[in-house]
């Protein structure tokens, strides 16, 4: 059995990447685990992104490519499904990649002792920093008990092991299959947790290892920053979220109402904050005197609290106003939700013409201010305004 080396399938959805296309599919067909499928599912690329799969199908016998019309990253990581005759199956986004020994050591743990999924740590990669994410648990025997903490954990957002993302785990071809074709095609935002809460509902057996494998992907501008995107993306959490109530609601798993219910209530709240403009602009509390003065203007908002983020909401509602970049010192433990915070020392790479100070007292704005000062941003360049507040 130490000698059996079952056939994986790695499926890679692909969506005008044409960037990084080439560094995801050069991870993996330099894996040390030999016997593996590459299927790579070109969704209707407008770029060069399908030109580079042909290229590395001429080049490597175990890449199949499959070029479709544009149906969404749910049909498109299923069409992969439909043809992959592997063993074991490992999802791969696009831009992402692997360490050269993923594979390998994934599959060895799944085989050693038939785990239904193997889960790796995984490293988030931002522009100007690493987060590195590892967890380290064995399930051998998941009881129904024990998929109903997992699952109660996660909704609290406290400690679970077995994480959301489809991405970062070998799993059995029976556990799959048995999953993923339930999601709905048109859940484009999301749909990892859809797998999820049906996955926790029949796994029977998991690892998660520690060792960060999978590389993730952090994007400035990955996600469309347009209104009209903006509302799209809100209906689709609104559709998750709605998607994923339903069903531990019903489950057999007899999940703790009062849990789920919190949970519904903060997805719901965040959904009308992320989207407020569109229903009653009366929820901003703090405005920007004389916004016109921003017109035309790159704009840097400093500041992710309150004041912040009612500016970044009044600021999108005007086209002239193009904000560049949002930034706070205590970025990395700031997620809004909508837009990306990044750390202050973002400011020196990008281009600006003003950076906005986002806070409501003068003493603290001339404290940010001398310590823009400090890494070189032009003080001329910096404006504070005591906001009016309503």
């Amino acid at each position: 059995m130490h000698n059996y080396k079952p056939l994986v399938s790695i499926i890679v959805p692909i969506y005008n990447i044409e960037e990084y296309i080439a560094c995801c599919i050069e991870s993996i067909i330099n894996q040390t685990y030999a016997n593996i499928e590459i299927i790579l599912v070109d969704d209707g690329s407008t770029d060069k992104s399908g030109e580079i799969c042909d290229e590395y199908r001429e080049t490597d016998s175990r890449v199949i490519v499959i070029h479709k019309y544009n149906e969404g990253l749910v049909a498109t990581r299923k069409m992969g499904l439909n043809i992959c005759t592997g063993e074991y199956i490992m999802f791969v986004d696009g831009d992402d990649w692997l360490e050269a020994d993923a594979v390998e050591t994934l599959t060895n743990i799944a085989v050693s002792s038939s785990f239904d999924m193997v889960q790796c740590g995984f490293v988030e990669e931002c522009e100007e920093r690493q987060i590195i994410v590892q967890l380290d648990k064995v399930y051998t025997e998941l009881s129904n008990d024990e998929k109903k903490r997992l699952i109660e954990s996660w909704l609290e957002n406290t400690y679970s092991c077995i994480t959301s993302t489809i991405w970062g785990k070998l799993y059995s071809r029976n556990m799959i299959m048995n999953t993923y074709f339930i999601v709905p095609n048109d859940l484009n935002i999301g749909e990892d947790l859809a797998n999820y809460v049906k996955m926790m509902s029949i796994i029977n057996s998991a690892k998660i290892i520690s060792k960060d494998l999978y590389h993730y992907r952090i994007r400035n501008g990955s996600l469309s920053r347009g209104t009209d995107d903006d509302l799209k993306r809100g209906i689709q959490h609104d559709y998750i979220t709605n998607y994923v109530f339903l069903e531990l609601v019903n489950s057999p798993l007899d999940i703790d109402k009062d849990i789920l219910y919190k949970w519904l209530f903060g997805r719901k709240k965040e959904y009308i904050m992320k989207n407020d403009r569109y229903f009653n602009e009366s929820y901003l509390r703090y405005y920007y005197p004389n916004i016109e003065t921003l017109f035309g203007k790159k704009i840097i908002i400093y500041g992710a609290g309150r004041v912040g983020k009612d500016y970044y909401k009044r600021f999108r509602v005007y086209s002239q106003c193009e904000i560049v970049a949002w930034v706070d010192e205590n970025s990395r433990e700031i997620d809004v939700g909508y837009y990306e915070i990044e750390p202050v020392s973002y400011i020196g790479g990008i281009d600006y013409d003003c950076i906005v100070i986002a806070v409501a007292k003068e003493e603290l704005a001339n404290e940010i201010i001398t310590e823009l000062k400090k890494i070189g941003c032009d003080i001329d360049k910096m404006i504070w305004k005591k906001p009016i507040v309503h």
